[in-house]
């Protein structure tokens, strides 16, 4: 596995805002949840 980039994302459901962590996939460069095995949006593995 190489080097993955995080970011951060405020969220809001309705209560308090929470800090979320996401992970850029490095084929394609979509933010997916924090433990993803596979890119929600090229598949490829992260």
């Amino acid at each position: 596995m190489g080097c993955q980039s995080m970011d951060e994302a405020g969220v809001n459901l309705g209560g308090k805002p929470e800090r979320v962590v996401m992970i850029k996939c490095p084929a394609c460069g979509k933010l997916n949840e924090e433990d993803p095995r596979f890119c929600q949006e090229c598949g490829k593995a992260i």
